[in-house]
This record gives structure tokens, sequence and C-alpha cells, in this order.
């Protein structure tokens, strides 16, 4: 098994990474920014759009289910290849297919895949590197790479596809070489030198084995699959009506444009000094008390009587958010590090949440702002929050012990 190296002393280990995972990340924010105006372009029906661009997240939800019966013997270093790999594939496809509906739907199925392929390469790096006492460290200079990525990307983007789609898609293409590169590197630096660690082999398992797990998994942190569910709805309502809003607020004042800035930059930095924080609670109690602020802070949007206090709010809701987003993915972490032949089904339980976040986000926001208008939909949204997490923060145990014996018979 790999040796744990924490972030020290094999620093250069986690920074090589790093590195790797945040020109992912960027290639990725740029396609985010460009696949919806791209997908508008060629089907001019915003009914449609919506059910393409939801589709990379149910083939996520798939991935979830699949991957650890699939790939259970697997270990991070081919989840990252294979990420880098696919994502390659998802601007090729979109530049050199066939302009059709089709083309379109099997490049979100693309996307969903080496999305979740990335989520799956980062929980297996930092299980098999990283000390148990540093997983919010890792998982928050991750998160603070991943926001800095989706914070630069779209005004570049923006720029790259002015006049026409292919430099914006070529741009990604130079981004992942340089991934794709490093990754080589990583593998001949990092990797081939622990050959002589031992990899214990896992049981194969049956689907209805693999379904019975996710139950009794599922039957214990279920707390934290409702709260991750929660707080991602709100990450995804911003990615959509949230858009809609800054341009709204662009025509009010000049500070409007910088909405999605002001939602991302805070809690890249917060992320980024995460592990050196002293919080006074464990990681499950932190991340249900920043998610209860977030809330009410959010609720305060129908109210807020000007753009800059609206900005205002927005950061206060970014630095929440940037703690507890961290400190979930690390409490999920700490459970991947204490299950023995089920670490890949408690990473896609956890993935699968996030998933239908992004499923339930876009159809819920845009649902709202269609009746009440945005700032309204934001409140309602804020109060779905903040009401959960109070009630979550009531039922969470303090301590959720993994079901060894249970899962050790399914196995």
């Amino acid at each position: 098994m790999h040796q744990k190296v924490g972030l020290q002393p094999k620093l250069s280990v986690f920074i090589s990474f790093v590195v790797i995972f945040f020109l992912i990340s960027f290639a990725d924010a740029i396609m985010s920014y460009i696949s919806p105006v791209f997908i508008e372009s060629q089907v001019n029906d915003l009914t449609l759009m919506g059910i393409i661009f939801s589709f990379s997240s149910v083939v996520g939800i798939i991935c979830d289910m699949v991957f650890p019966k699939i790939f259970s013997q697997k270990q991070h270093f081919f989840y990252l290849k294979v990420t880098v790999l696919s994502a390659i594939l998802f601007p090729g496809t979109l530049l050199f297919f066939p302009q059709h509906v089709m083309t379109l739907i099997f490049a979100m199925a693309i996307w969903g895949l080496y999305f979740e392929l990335n989520m799956f390469s980062s929980f297996q790096f930092v299980h098999k590197y990283v000390h148990v006492q540093e997983h919010t460290r890792a998982w928050g200079i991750l998160q603070a790479f991943q926001s800095a990525a989706y914070g630069i990307a779209p005004p570049i983007a923006a720029f790259l596809i002015k006049d026409m789609f292919e430099p914006g898609f070529y741009a990604v293409f130079a981004f992942l070489g340089i991934a794709v590169f490093l990754t080589i590197f990583f593998k001949v630096a990092f990797v081939n030198t622990q050959a002589h660690h031992i990899y214990r082999e896992k049981p194969t398992k049956s689907w209805a084995a693999e379904f019975r797990i996710w139950k009794v998994l599922a039957q214990r942190v279920w707390p934290l699959l409702v709260l991750q569910i929660a707080v991602y709805t709100i990450d995804a309502s911003f990615w959509t009506i949230g858009a809609l809003l800054m341009e709204d607020l662009s025509h009010q004042h000049s500070l409007g444009a910088f909405l999605l800035s002001a939602y991302i930059v805070p809690a890249a930095v917060v992320s980024l000094f995460l592990g050196s924080l002293p919080f006074p609670f464990g990681k499950k109690k932190t991340a249900l008390i920043s998610s209860i602020l977030a809330g009410a802070f959010l609720a305060l949007y129908a109210i807020t009587p000007s753009v800059p206090m609206l900005l205002i709010i927005t950061m206060i809701i970014s630095v929440l958010l940037g703690i507890a987003v961290p400190e979930i993915k690390a409490t999920f972490e700490d459970y991947v590090s204490r299950l023995k032949n089920d670490d890949s089904e408690m990473i896609g339980l956890q993935g699968s949440s996030s998933s239908l976040a992004y499923v339930i986000g876009p159809i819920l926001g845009t649902f709202l702002a269609s009746i009440v208008g945005i700032p309204v939909s934001f409140s309602i949204l804020g109060l779905l929050l903040f009401c959960i997490s109070i009630f979550l923060l009531f039922v969470t145990p303090k301590k959720i012990m993994m079901p060894q014996e249970a899962l050790a018979d399914l196995d």
C-alpha cells in the first residue's frame, strides 16, 4: 500500500497532482462557459438545451454506480490518466463531429464521464498519499485551485469565442496537452518509484452486492449526503440563474458584472488556508454551521436594496461555502480511508449526491425564477439550505462509525 506522505515531506508529489488538477479544472471551466453558448447556437430551444445540458449529470450518477464495480482494482493514477484523455474528447467531439443533437448529447455524456473520473482520481490520490489529519488541508487546497480556475476562465473564454468557437476549443486542447505531459511526468517520477508497494486485491462483487453496499453506507452517512445535495444545489443555481442575475445587475450598476467573481474568489482564498484555521468544532459540525449561516445570508437576497450590498452578502456566502465544501469532502475522505474493500463505493456514493444536485439545481432554480423572479428564488433556496442544515445539526451523530461487519458480510 502507498505510504501516506501528508503534505510533507513529499511535497513535490502533492504539488504535481495539484498542478494537473488545476489544468483539468481550468480546461473544464472554459468548456463550462463555452458549452451552453455553443448548445444554444445549435438548438435554439431553451427547454431542449436544459435537457441536453443536464444529461452530463445523469451520466455522472450512472458512473458513480458503475465505476466501483468495473474499476474496483484500479488506483488513482488510472483515474488520472483516463480523466485527461477523456477530457480531450469533450471539445474534440463538439469541434470535429457533425453538428447534430446526438453529437451534443454524446459530448455531454463525455463531460459527465470525465468529471466523475476526475472526482475518483482526487479522492483516491488523497486516500493514498495524504495523512488523515491532513485531509481538510488537502481538500481545502484542491477546492481553492478549482475555484481559482473557475474564477479566471470565464473572461478568458469570453474573449476566445467572441468571433468563433474554434479558438476556445483549441485553447482547451493546449491546456489539456500540458496536463498530458505532466501526467506522464507524474507517472515516471512518482508512480513507478512506488512499484515495490503491494496493493491488496479486492474481491469481485456482483451488481446486487454493489447496491446493497450503497444501501448500508447510505444508512450511515445520509446526513452528509443530504447536506452535500443542499449545498451543491446552491452552487448549481449560481451557475444558472446566478449568471442571469449578473447580467441584470450589470445594467443596474457597474459592479453588477462582478457577481460571480464575488461568489468564486472568496471561497478560493479561504479554502487555501482552511487547514490552518482554528475551528472549535469537528469537520461535520463546522460544515453544518457554515451551511446554516450561508443559507441565512442567501435568504437576504430578496430584501437587499443595492448591488454593492448584494455583492458583500455574496462574498460572505462564498466564504461560508468555501469552508463547508472542503469540510464535507474531507469528512467523506475520512470514511474512505476507514473502509477496506469498499472505499470506491463510498467515493461513488458521495459523487452521486453532488451529481444529483446538479440535476436538481438548474431545474429548481429556473422553475422558481419563472414564478417569483431570481432574487426571491435565491432567498427561497437559502431558506431551504438554512432549514435543512438546522435539521441535520440536530440529527447528525457526533461520530459516524463505518458498518465494517455488515460490509464484510456483503463482501
